[in-house]
């Protein structure tokens, strides 16, 4: 009884992975630094918002949104399913937000951003 079982999951698991072999999703690298505009130095500790849309197989427009810090060298780096378009939205105490859009064409995105002190 439970050779049945177990050689049941089994196809089970085969067949869906299978049926998500033609399906793959594609992943794309977003990354950049966030500059002082100016002093030019890095700016550690500033909050990137990425919203990344996507259309899928069936052309419904989708989002998604991420949140993320910047290193101590200004520094930051997010893998995210591959979509048609990002918005960043920087921002930083001190400074006024910035908003980068930015199509996606490859599997690596660079986007440097030039904060405004207030």
């Amino acid at each position: 009884m439970v050779n049945k079982i177990t050689k049941s999951i089994g196809i089970l698991c085969l067949l869906f992975l299978l049926m998500c072999k033609g399906k793959d999703i594609e992943n794309v690298t977003l990354s950049g630094t966030v500059y002082d505009n100016g002093t030019k130095q890095p700016v550690k500790n500033a909050e990137v918002k990425i919203t990344n849309t996507f259309h899928t197989e069936d052309d419904y427009n989708q989002s998604g949104l991420y949140l993320i810090k910047t290193d101590e060298k200004g520094r930051f780096e997010k893998r995210m399913e591959k979509s048609t378009s990002v918005e960043l939205k920087v921002s930083k105490e001190g400074y006024l937000e910035k908003v980068v859009t930015q199509d996606v064409g490859g599997s690596e995105v660079t986007l440097d951003c030039y904060l405004e002190k207030k």
